[in-house]
C-alpha cells in the first residue's frame, strides 16, 4: 500500500490567517502582514520585531485552533486520495502547547476516525526522517528535503494563497487547490511525472 502524508497546518486547515487576524485583534495598532508583499509561506518576519513574542505567544495557545476552518474541499479531498487505495497519514510539527490539538481537530471533521491509538498521524518537526510515497505540504523547504530522502517526484507542494514566489515552487509538483491535489496525487502515484523543471 502507498504512504501519501499529508501536512495539516495551511494544507489541511488554514491556520496563518486565522493566526494573524487574532493577533490583529489583540493589537490593532499593527498593520497587517498580508499587506506587505507576502509571497512566502513564513509571515513571521514581517511581524515587528517588538511584537514577535505575542505573535507566537498566539500560535501557542491552543484554543486558536478551535476556530481554525478547514480548507475547502480538504475532506474530499483526503476521502478521493484513500479511494485511491493510499494509506494517509497526517504528520505535522506541533508547538508547545499543541500537541494532540491537531489530532483531536482532524478527528472532529472526519479525517481521522478516533483520537486513541491513531496510526495515522505522526507530530514531527523533520518530515526528511519520514518513509513513503508522497508528501502534500505548503512548505517548499519541507517538500524538497522529503525528496532527497525520498527520490524524485514524492512531494506536491501545496500553494496556498497567496501563491508563494515563482522560484520557491519551481521543479516541485504542484496545486494551488484541492481539486488539483487529487489530480496531482494521482498522476504521482501512477507515475506520470509531468515536467516541472522550467516553472
Amino acid at each position: 500500500m502507498k504512504i501519501v502524508y499529508i501536512d495539516v497546518d495551511d494544507t489541511t486547515f488554514d491556520l496563518v490567517p486565522h493566526w494573524v487576524d487574532e493577533f490583529l485583534r489583540q493589537y490593532p495598532e499593527c498593520e497587517d502582514p498580508r499587506l506587505k508583499g507576502w509571497y512566502d509561506w513564513d509571515i513571521a518576519p514581517l511581524i515587528p520585531a517588538e511584537y514577535q513574542d505575542r505573535f507566537w505567544d498566539i500560535l501557542g495557545n491552543p484554543e486558536l485552533y478551535d476556530r481554525v476552518p478547514l480548507i475547502p474541499g480538504a475532506l474530499e479531498g483526503v476521502q478521493a486520495i484513500r479511494a485511491m487505495g493510499a494509506r494517509v497519514v497526517f504528520v505535522t510539527s506541533a508547538v508547545n502547547g499543541h500537541a494532540g490539538v491537531k489530532l483531536r481537530k482532524l478527528v472532529q471533521h472526519g479525517l481521522l476516525d478516533t483520537v486513541v491509538r491513531n496510526r495515522d498521524y505522526i507530530e514531527t518537526f523533520d518530515k526528511s526522517l519520514l518513509r513513503g510515497d508522497l508528501i502534500i505540504d505548503d512548505r517548499p523547504q519541507t517538500c524538497r528535503k522529503f525528496v532527497q530522502a525520498n527520490g524524485r517526484y514524492t512531494a506536491l507542494l501545496y500553494l496556498r494563497p497567496p501563491a508563494i514566489r515563482p522560484d520557491y515552487r519551481r521543479g516541485l509538483p504542484n496545486a494551488s487547490d484541492w481539486t488539483g491535489v487529487v489530480e496531482m496525487t494521482r498522476k504521482l502515484l501512477n507515475r506520470e511525472y509531468p515536467s516541472y523543471e522550467r516553472r
